[in-house]
């Protein structure tokens, strides 16, 4: 499940990682394009994530890391690229 700030982008670029290694986002590979309405608000989907199967323990950043409008020249302080929290993920 994702919840995002829209920022009143057309679209925005997800990106998972596991351990800061990308993973696999609703098996389309390591980027997830999401189509935004171009308004302020919340943009909310689900995802799912490739688990690794090796046992041991993994930081998880789930919704790691959104660029809003990824195929326009970014400037300025707003349109920068954001995070969200981090957890840990055990494999056992």
């Amino acid at each position: 499940m994702y919840n995002l700030n829209k920022a009143s982008s057309e679209n925005c670029l997800l990106i998972v990682t596991v351990s800061f290694v990308p993973t696999s986002i609703n098996s389309n590979g390591n980027l997830q394009l999401v189509q935004l309405d171009g308004k302020d608000g919340t943009a909310n989907g689900a995802i799912e994530v490739q688990a690794l199967t090796i046992p041991g323990s993994y930081e998880v950043i789930v919704i790691g890391y959104v660029v809003h409008n990824p195929f326009i020249k970014q400037q300025g302080s707003g349109n920068i690229v954001k995070t969200s929290y981090r957890f840990t993920l055990v494999v056992e």
